[in-house]
């Protein structure tokens, strides 16, 4: 059929084109997984996780705008730290650019429990390790679901001094252990790459602006941080730690061989992340089995967010 002008006034056909192309631009973002997927730029990702991923950055975008919207800034004080009103009650967290965008990310992540899938999440009596803590989001959802004690390992002084603020009940109760230290595969210290955007984007690997001045913070390995604290076991590992999680693991080995942890990984700061992650897991225990966890769209690219091992 020809589209004449006479038929492109006629509001049926109109409306018949305007729902065809709606139709066809739903449906692009899983084709572009699918074809991704078979094509083996997929990450590992199963093809399950791959088509599920549009709709879960779809979720994610519209939990980030609703929470964005009932946020509240209430005050500010001289150390650059700012508190806020939010759907999980007052949060301190550090000023950094768009402060709301980054902390309604924060939020939808905890409210979409992304680190938790199937079988391998936080159990009540749980020790755990909650290595990039950030202002402690995590941490506080760790312990609501009733872990004995959380061990939340964050190397920024800004995000340190959040986490003590927005946590100090649970912090006088014991039940919270602030540990300020980066994770890495030695003692030691190193530079802290600050990104000025975002505290969640700081990092011991990746700098976010060319030429960003960093902070000298301190170093441990997870198996030293377990020797002292005379932690008796650990139950469950949490790593988002901005790049740095391959280095965390080899100072990890010990924990892992030792108390075979849950483990909620991060593995999309680095291509070969997919790879070497569940390498270094097993170089530790042959025994550990991947479960799976969600994708991403990246460019050209499909790639795990979440790595979970039991």
């Amino acid at each position: 059929m020809r589209l004449t002008s006479k038929r492109l006034k006629n509001p049926r056909l109109l409306a018949a084109l305007a729902a065809a192309a709606a139709a066809v631009a739903l449906l692009f973002p899983y084709l572009e997984a699918a074809a991704l997927w078979v094509a083996g730029r997929n990450g590992g990702c199963s093809l399950e996780a791959s088509l599920q991923a549009p709709s879960e950055a779809r979720g994610h975008q519209q939990a980030r705008e609703r929470i964005e919207k009932a946020l509240r800034r209430l005050r500010a004080d001289p150390e650059g730290l700012e508190l806020w009103d939010t759907p999980a009650g007052p949060l301190w967290t550090p000023r950094r650019g768009r402060t709301g965008y980054w902390l309604a990310d924060l939020l939808a992540e905890a409210q979409a429990d992304l680190y938790a899938h199937g079988a391998v999440r936080v159990r009540p009596g749980d020790v755990v390790l909650d290595c990039g803590a950030s202002i402690g989001t995590f941490a506080r959802k760790a312990l609501s679901l009733g872990a004995r004690t959380v061990v939340a390992v964050e190397p920024g002084p800004d995000s340190v001094e959040c986490l003590r603020r927005n946590l100090a009940a649970e912090i006088n109760a014991g039940r919270l252990i602030v540990y300020p230290k980066g994770v890495w595969n030695r003692e030691g210290t190193l530079r802290l790459l600050i990104d000025p955007n975002s505290s969640l984007g700081d990092s011991l690997l990746i700098p976010r602006v060319a030429g960003q001045p960093g902070i000298e913070v301190p170093l441990t390995r997870i198996d030293t941080l377990v020797s002292e604290l005379s932690l008796a076991r650990v139950d469950f590992i949490k790593m988002d730690i901005e790049g740095s999680e391959q280095q965390a693991l080899e100072g990890a080995q010990e924990t892992l061989r030792r108390f075979r942890p849950r483990l909620a990984l991060s593995a999309y700061h680095h291509r070969d992340d997919p790879v070497r992650i569940p390498a270094l897991v097993r170089a530790a225990r042959p025994d550990y089995r991947l479960a799976g966890g969600p994708c991403a769209m990246g460019k050209y690219r499909l790639l795990p967010t979440v790595l979970f091992f039991e």
